[in-house]
């Protein structure tokens, strides 16, 4: 394995705090609107998870009230695994498979 040079070396044992302070001595203002805003956006982002849990919840228990048990929890089931794989196969191809091939392929490399 090839040794680092020397400034190169004192970079690598200073880490990023180093960059991360001279970020923050020069564009305070940057940072903190960045952080402000990605918290506003994880706050919205639960508060939507949360009304959609909650009307998925509503919306199988009236179905629950109009037809048996038997029929709708196995189609509700069906429905959820036919739009996860229509999302995966068409939104997001990478995220199929198992990824266990993946990380081992990986770790050997």
């Amino acid at each position: 394995m090839p040794s680092l040079s020397e400034p190169k070396q004192r970079r690598h044992l200073l880490g990023s705090s180093t960059s991360i302070r001279r970020l923050l001595e020069r564009r305070w203002l940057v940072v903190v609107l960045a952080l402000t805003l990605t918290g506003l956006g994880a706050a919205i982002t639960g508060l939507l998870f949360t009304s959609g849990i909650t009307l998925l919840r509503d919306w199988r228990l009236d179905l629950l009230n109009e037809f048996p048990a038997w029929l709708v929890l196995p189609a509700l089931g069906a429905f959820g695994g036919m739009l996860s794989g229509w999302l995966v196969a068409n939104l997001a191809p990478a995220a199929g498979g198992a990824g266990i091939t993946h990380i081992m392929g990986f770790l050997r490399h």
